[in-house]
C-alpha cells in the first residue's frame, strides 16, 4: 500500500500531466476566491452602495492578481516548467487527429473557439488568467495580452459577478425579512 501512494504521489507531483495541473490550479482558485470574499465583504458591509465599492475596489485587485498570476506561469515556462498544463493544451490546436480521437478532437474544437473561451471562460468556468493563458498571443508579449485579454476578462468577470453577488445578498435578506425573522 505504501508502495502505491508513494507511485501516486510521484506521478502526481513530478510528472503527472493531469497532477500539475489539479495542484496548481488549487491554488490558482485559492488565490482568486480571496476577490470574491473582498467583493462579498463590499457587499454586506457597504449599505446601498456596496455594489458599486465592491466593483470598484476589487476590480484592480482581480486585474493585479490575475496578471501576477500570468506573469508567474510565464516566467516559470521561461524556465522550462509548464506548471499548469495549459502549454499541452495549447499544442493541441494544430495537431491532427483520427476519428477514434474523438475527446482529443473535442478538446481541440474548444481550443480553436478564442472568442468563446473568452466569453464563456472569463466569468463561468475558468478565471480571467486562464483565459490570458489559453489565448494569448506569446510572441506579442506579456503587456499587450494583459491589455488586450487579461483586463477586458476581468472587467467581464466583475459585470457579471458583482450584480450576481449583490442580488444573492438581497435576496437572503429580504427572504428573512418576508418571513419575519
Amino acid at each position: 500500500m505504501a508502495q502505491t501512494k508513494s507511485i501516486f504521489w510521484r506521478r502526481l507531483v513530478h510528472g503527472g500531466r493531469i497532477g500539475k495541473f489539479i495542484i496548481t490550479s488549487q491554488i490558482i482558485t485559492a488565490l482568486t476566491r480571496l476577490i470574491d470574499v473582498g467583493m462579498i465583504y463590499y457587499i454586506v458591509s457597504g449599505g446601498k452602495y456596496g455594489a458599486v465599492k465592491a466593483f470598484l475596489f476589487m476590480t484592480p485587485l482581480n486585474i493585479i492578481l490575475s496578471m501576477a498570476i500570468v506573469y508567474v506561469v510565464e516566467w516559470l515556462l521561461d524556465k522550462g516548467h509548464d506548471v499548469t498544463g495549459v502549454e499541452e493544451l495549447r499544442s493541441m490546436e494544430n495537431k491532427s487527429y483520427s476519428s477514434k480521437q474523438w475527446i482529443k478532437r473535442f478538446v481541440q474544437w474548444i481550443i480553436k473557439r478564442k472568442v468563446t473561451i473568452f466569453w464563456i471562460g472569463s466569468w463561468y468556468y475558468i478565471d480571467p488568467d486562464y483565459v490570458t493563458l489559453l489565448i494569448r498571443e506569446r510572441e506579442r508579449g506579456f503587456w499587450f495580452n494583459s491589455f488586450y485579454i487579461t483586463i477586458p476578462s476581468v472587467l467581464l468577470a466583475m459585470i457579471v459577478w458583482t450584480p450576481v453577488y449583490w442580488l444573492a445578498f438581497r435576496g437572503v435578506q429580504w427572504a428573512i425579512r418576508f418571513a419575519g425573522f
